[in-house]
Formats: structure tokens, sequence, C-alpha cells
């Protein structure tokens, strides 16, 4: 008789613990725009798998949320965009968003030169992107790339490191102007691609 109250007390209190687990998620992300943009969180939202704090270096992180994963960025750059995202800050920028129907690296490549050029329409058209890589990896399911961007309409090039994933879709790549910034993209990309969760 008194295993069978605990149990049911139990049960009750585990009932009540979800309920509000549930509730308090969907009121944190329900408030304001559906994606517009990263939002800001605390230490204890910002931690990644191993219990380590978020940071960009001494900028905060944000939480930017796609329909298919969810990913630090820092927390004072600039956002624009509705589906793929171009952040911008400290003389970088990152391009994130979900994927469609990308299976192998030149359709990830297609993906980012059509982002390229509706963000950056005035510097970069699709057919004058040319991706070189220097390093390119699998990571589980997710593919690891770095190398550099070259800008056929203007003769410049970027610098870059970034992750995809088929499946579900997604991507995320930091770009900057010139080598001398490779420590510091690489240390940014490297803590976003450990702060990705897909859903």
């Amino acid at each position: 008789m008194r295993t069978d109250l605990l149990r049911h007390g139990a049960i009750s209190l585990l009932c009540l613990l979800t309920s509000l687990c549930i509730l308090t998620s969907c009121g944190s992300k329900g408030s304001g725009a559906a994606g517009s943009g990263p939002v800001p969180s605390s230490a204890s939202d910002t931690s990644s798998e191993n219990g380590s704090s978020v940071t960009f270096g001494d900028a905060s992180a944000a939480t930017a949320h796609f329909p298919t994963f969810e990913v630090a960025v820092p927390a004072d750059w600039s956002v624009r965009g509705n589906v793929g995202k171009v952040y911008e800050g400290d003389g970088m920028f990152l391009l994130a968003g979900p994927l469609d129907d990308a299976s192998d690296t030149a359709s990830v490549e297609a993906a980012l030169a059509e982002e390229l050029e509706l963000f950056f329409n005035t510097e970069y058209y699709r057919s004058q992107v040319r991706f070189e890589y220097e390093k390119e990896y699998e990571d589980g399911a997710m593919h690891r790339l770095s190398g550099t961007l070259h800008n056929d309409r203007d003769g410049g090039t970027h610098r870059f490191a970034g992750c995809f994933r088929p499946t579900p879709g997604m991507y995320c790549y930091y770009f900057w102007p010139d080598s001398s910034r490779d420590r510091d993209g690489e240390r940014y990309m490297e803590t976003s691609y450990e702060s990705i969760r897909i859903l």
C-alpha cells in the first residue's frame, strides 16, 4: 500500500515537472518574431556538451534557431535574412541556414554561392564564385571544410572555415578577409561547431 502511494506520488511529480519543462520551453521560443535573429543566451544556455561555457573571445554567444538545428553565434553581430542568414561583425561574416537536397560538397557550394549573391548582390555573382579547399574531412555525419573563396567578379578572396550536414540539411560557414585572421576565424568556427544541436 505504501509502495503504491510512493509510486503514485513519484509519477505525479514527474508529470508535473515534464509539463513545467514543456511550458517553459514553449514560452521562451514563442516570444518575439520567429526567425528574427539570434536569441541572446545566458551562461547556462550557452554551454557545450562537455559543460564548458560558449564564448567568442571577449564576445558573448547567442543561440540562432533554424528549422533543422541550433547554433551559437556571436551575440553582438548584426543579422539579416529569413531562412538562410548572414551574421556580420569583427571584420568577418557567417552564413548559416538549412539545406535542401544537399548531398555533396558541390551542392553546398551552389547553395553558398546563391546566398552570397542574395546577401551581397553588388559584390558576388553565383556563377563567379569558386571554393578552393585546404582541409576537408568528415566528423560523423558532419563535413568539415576550410580554404579560400575566390570571387572572380572582382578578383578578391576570402578565407573560410565551415561545416555542413546532408541529413537533416544544414550549413555554417565563417568568412574573413585574409590569412592574418585564420586563427580567429577557425576559433569562431570551432566554437559554433561545438555548439550545434540537430533538431
